[in-house]
Parts: C-alpha cells; structure tokens; sequence
C-alpha cells in the first residue's frame, strides 16, 4: 500500500472509535495534496454522517464548509 491508503485506513479507524458526537481531528505532516485534501474528501463520500467543520492549511487560512 502507498501512503495515502495506509493514510485512509488509520482515517477509517479512528472514525469507528469515536463516541457519537465527537470530534475527529485528521492532520498529516505533508502538503500532499492526496494525503489531505484527498483522503478527507473520500472519506466524507463514504461516511455521509461525518461532515467538515473547518479545513486549516498551512498558509493558516481558514474555511468552513
């Protein structure tokens, strides 16, 4: 597996820990664009009760979806 699958795997798994209602923080050391902004939109396609609250990029810009 390359990195941004083992990535998603450890994604999908803290997601089955979380208590209802929980915040489920995802941050990588990488400016991959397919580490990040990949993984998270794949991963709220397949967890449609899981949505984004704030995006934080390292140019500290801040979005909210």
């Amino acid at each position: 597996k390359d990195l941004p699958e083992i990535q998603y795997a450890i994604l999908e798994t803290a997601a089955q820990y979380l208590r209802p209602g929980g915040t489920l923080v995802y941050a990588t050391c990488t400016v991959s664009k397919r580490e990040n902004t990949d993984r998270v939109a794949a991963f709220l396609r397949s967890k449609r009760s899981f949505e984004l609250q704030i995006e934080r990029q390292l140019n500290g810009k801040a979005s909210a979806s």
